[in-house]
């Protein structure tokens, strides 16, 4: 029974930590719908990235990608960690960059129905995925 006590705060970290992981995921679903028609297209990704690029070469250094979660989320930690974490499950070819390609693996492993759409159940689900 005992044990079951020890579960107890171990549980409680485990759903606040979900909790958090949606809220993000949440913010991030309305950042990458630019259009706001609650589904994310493949142009929005790329254009979504293209805000990560300071240097104009196409490409997402994992510099440009901290420097632009550090200023956009700077005021939260946890959602810092998160992100940080992710880059390198992002960058689907590693080769220490997103690019293109990064953007249209994520995309298709995202929409899990093929529609060429992404809708909100769909970025959470994949989005849960890269932070495990």
């Amino acid at each position: 029974m005992s044990y079951l006590f020890a579960l107890l705060p171990c549980l409680l970290a485990l759903a606040l930590c979900q909790n958090e992981i949606r809220t993000l995921a949440d913010a991030l679903f309305v950042k990458l719908d630019l259009d706001n028609d609650a589904h994310i297209e493949k142009p929005e990704v790329g254009d979504y990235f293209k805000t990560f690029d300071r240097n104009g070469d196409s490409r997402v250094s994992q510099q440009e990608y901290v420097t632009v979660i550090d200023a956009q989320y700077g005021d939260n930690p946890e959602w810092q960690r998160i992100l940080h974490n992710v880059f390198g499950r992002l960058d689907f070819n590693n080769d220490n960059h997103l690019d293109v390609l990064d953007y249209d693996r994520l995309f298709s492993s995202a929409d899990v129905n093929a529609n060429s759409l992404v809708n909100e159940l769909e970025f959470y689900n994949f989005f849960h995925s890269l932070t495990l």
